[in-house]
């Protein structure tokens, strides 16, 4: 996990990344942040990973029926005429 601070940069592990964000975010400074290219995003005091949009872009919403095209079907609709129940 890396963090940056202007040209500084800071190798860590995720909790460790945490903790500093959330420290800083305490003390209302800026200073070390998570990278831009960063699979990671710092939301509500935890690190959270990004998710893959990159699947998402391409995909076509299914096509409707024009209205009219069909009649609706008509619902069934229970009776309550259960001879069988004794």
């Amino acid at each position: 996990m890396l963090l940056v601070c202007g040209k500084q940069k800071l190798e860590t592990t995720p909790t460790q990344a945490q903790s500093i964000l959330q420290i800083q975010k305490e003390m209302k400074l800026k200073g070390w942040e998570l990278p831009k290219d960063s699979p990671y995003q710092f939301i509500d005091n935890a690190l959270i990973k990004r998710a893959d949009t990159k699947d998402c872009t391409g995909s076509e919403k299914p096509k409707r029926n024009p209205p009219g095209s069909k009649a609706p079907r008509k619902a069934a609709i229970p009776r309550g005429d259960d001879s069988e129940q004794g």
